[in-house]
């Protein structure tokens, strides 16, 4: 039977609280989600739905059948997350500074006409998943993972969900810097920078 170290485990749980925020479903609701996956009911999945919640929450170590199910159903979720996964357990080795116990569930970035939200999706110790949307006229939409720099200090690594083109940002306190590279929607200027204030939602 795979064994599930702690960094597997937690990526599986990251993946299933990204699909439950995205889709707005409460563990109870992610329980029934997941047994319909294994063509299983609560009586026949092999564990209970407390085991699920401690899975859920990291509070317990769970067992490997519980942990292969969540794996399996975490495989076959569309848009896992995983490649921003690597991503950023690979800038939290190269930090290696861990996400502040106060980190919002979402922040405002408002730069002149531009205004954004940045909502943490799911959480790790050294990095966070992350969803941009901008709220002006293109409805733009960015998937990404934060890591901490220092104390107060976020870089935030995305890519446009449609144009697949990156934007970078770096926080310090409430002021954040914007690096975008994207041709179609700045003819021209193609490297588009600005400054913009970075507060809590």
């Amino acid at each position: 039977m795979d064994t599930y170290d702690d960094a597997a485990r937690a990526r599986i749980r990251a993946v299933l609280k990204n699909y439950a925020k995205e889709n707005t479903l409460s563990v109870d609701d992610l329980y029934e989600a997941l047994c319909k996956a294994e063509r299983r009911t609560r009586e026949t999945i092999g564990f209970t739905f407390r085991t699920f919640q401690r899975f859920m929450a990291g509070s317990h170590e769970t067992g490997k059948k519980t942990v292969a199910v969540c794996a399996r159903v975490a495989e076959g979720l569309p848009r896992r997350p995983t490649v921003f996964h690597a991503l950023g357990e690979r800038l939290y080795a190269l930090y290696q500074t861990p996400l502040p116990p106060d980190l919002a569930p979402s922040y405002n970035l408002v730069s002149g006409d531009n205004r954004t939200v940045i909502s943490i999706s799911a959480a790790a110790e050294g990095f966070a998943l992350v969803t941009e949307r901008h709220l002006g006229r293109f409805h733009r939409i960015f998937d990404g993972v934060l890591v901490s720099l220092y104390p107060r200090g976020f870089l935030i690594i995305l890519k446009d969900r449609n144009l697949k083109t990156p934007r970078q940002i770096m926080t310090s306190n409430q002021v954040a810097a914007i690096y975008e590279y994207c041709l179609p929607l700045h003819p021209g200027c193609s490297n588009w920078h600005c400054e913009g204030e970075f507060t809590h939602a």
